[in-house]
């Protein structure tokens, strides 16, 4: 399911697509303009107050348009 689409929460939806992407939170953070920090509060369940517009640009990255 594409990240845009996935009713779970952000939390999960990144690490999943970190995970399917073989992808550390510092390679994240040149897709997802957040900084390793950033990511890593995300990871541990904290509010991304974007969400929606990252869970956009995963899914982007996952269908190779960007």
């Amino acid at each position: 399911m594409a990240p845009i689409d996935d009713p779970r929460d952000f939390k999960a939806v990144l690490a999943d697509w970190l995970t399917r992407n073989d992808l550390s939170a510092y390679a994240a953070a040149d897709i997802l303009p957040a900084t390793k920090a950033i990511i890593g509060r995300w990871l541990k369940g904290a509010a991304c107050p974007a969400e929606r517009s990252h869970r956009a640009l995963m899914t982007l990255f996952d269908e190779g348009r960007l």
